[in-house]
């Protein structure tokens, strides 16, 4: 059974994600289309932004970084902290082996290295900040995992560079932009 059509025509079964369902456009389009913190920041951060932006960041793993999210291309995204929660076992079995699908189309190591692991962090507390207000953001923030809890350093803004939230358009031409720089490489 083929349980999703994609942007770019494809009727695939994510249950069953075969190489020659994976297409860079799709994954671009529907990153840029899919928000981060469930839609519940005060402006929407995409999937595809935050994908380059820890791309960036990632450096000898760059392509690895911009792919770390690109399960949620075929399964949607579920916030971290309700994803890691028991009765989400059996999506994030579904989710691994999506993403080491993907990481093998596109020659990435499997294994989510240490730096996309730290850049995914970084970028999380910063879109926190950035899509919740500083207030707000540290204040929830404390509840969090003592790696989550740390605001953002002026040095670590820095190596973030310039950052505006950018609409899904804007998001998917520099997913796929991106991704082309990479892999001319």
């Amino acid at each position: 059974m083929k349980y999703l059509h994609t942007y770019t025509g494809k009727h695939i079964n994510p249950l069953d994600l075969q190489p020659d369902d994976i297409c860079i456009e799709d994954i671009a389009h529907a990153l840029a289309l899919c928000n981060r913190f469930a839609g519940h920041s005060k402006r929407p951060i995409s999937v595809a932004q935050h994908s380059v932006f820890v791309s960036r960041l990632s450096g000898s793993d760059a392509l690895q970084g911009l792919f770390h999210d690109a399960s949620e291309a075929y399964i949607g995204d579920i916030t971290k902290w309700i994803k890691a929660s028991p009765p989400f076992d059996g999506y994030r079995v579904l989710e691994e082996r999506i993403q080491t699908r993907i990481f093998q189309k596109f020659g990435c190591d499997t294994v989510i290295s240490d730096r996309v692991k730290e850049a995914d962090k970084l970028m999380l507390r910063f879109e926190g900040e950035q899509g919740y207000g500083f207030t707000k953001w540290s204040l929830w923030a404390a509840q969090l995992p003592v790696d989550y809890q740390e605001l953002v350093n002026p040095e670590e803004v820095a190596a973030i560079g310039k950052w505006i939230p950018w609409n899904w358009k804007i998001a998917e031409g520099v997913f796929l932009r991106h991704f082309h720089t990479l892999m001319a490489r």
